[in-house]
């Protein structure tokens, strides 16, 4: 974050050389607390900052978190964030589609009556995007990105998918 801020303000790119963003969005996760198979949709608000290095290619920092924690049970709540750096390639056009692979980092928290346990993980991320460029100064952009999975290995005994559904506005300087 610390180099991409260094890119984005020392002036020497042009103009729309860096974005800063909003998103909201549903982050869908296979049930943590049940083993089977079922998925749980939590809504998400995030926030990106980007900066372009060249007119298709550019590096972006991404984190989301739950708005709510979702009840999965009774007591207990599923709760969420996710934190992610990219390299994204982008069409140079006012109507655009991206792509970007990176790194993610996915952090769950399960609190039921009894316990509480936390599972985390590492790994690749990857996604594709549309967007349309409004004005110079902003665009609207939809992305899907594909999380690292959780290797639950302290109760289900299995993989834990992860999803990021996104709208959101990019604001450009």
């Amino acid at each position: 974050l610390a180099i991409m801020a260094v890119i984005v303000t020392s002036g020497s790119y042009a103009q729309d050389a860096g974005y800063i963003g909003v998103q909201y969005g549903s982050f869908r996760t296979s049930d943590a607390s049940q083993n089977n198979g079922d998925h749980e949709n939590m809504d998400h608000i995030g926030i990106s900052i980007g900066a372009n290095l060249l007119p298709t290619i550019g590096l972006e920092a991404q984190y989301s978190t739950n708005l709510n924690d979702k009840k999965v049970g009774v007591g207990t709540t599923l709760s969420s964030q996710v934190t992610g750096a990219y390299a994204k390639i982008q069409t140079p056009t006012p109507i655009y589609v991206n792509g970007r692979i990176g790194v993610a980092r996915v952090d769950y928290e399960l609190d039921t009556p009894f316990f509480s346990r936390a599972e985390s993980t590492n790994g690749v991320s990857y996604g594709l995007g549309v967007g349309v460029k409004l004005a110079d100064t902003a665009s609207i952009e939809a992305n899907y990105t594909r999380l690292p999975d959780v290797d639950d290995k302290s109760f289900s005994q299995r993989t834990i998918k992860n999803e990021l559904l996104t709208v959101g506005i990019n604001f450009h300087f």
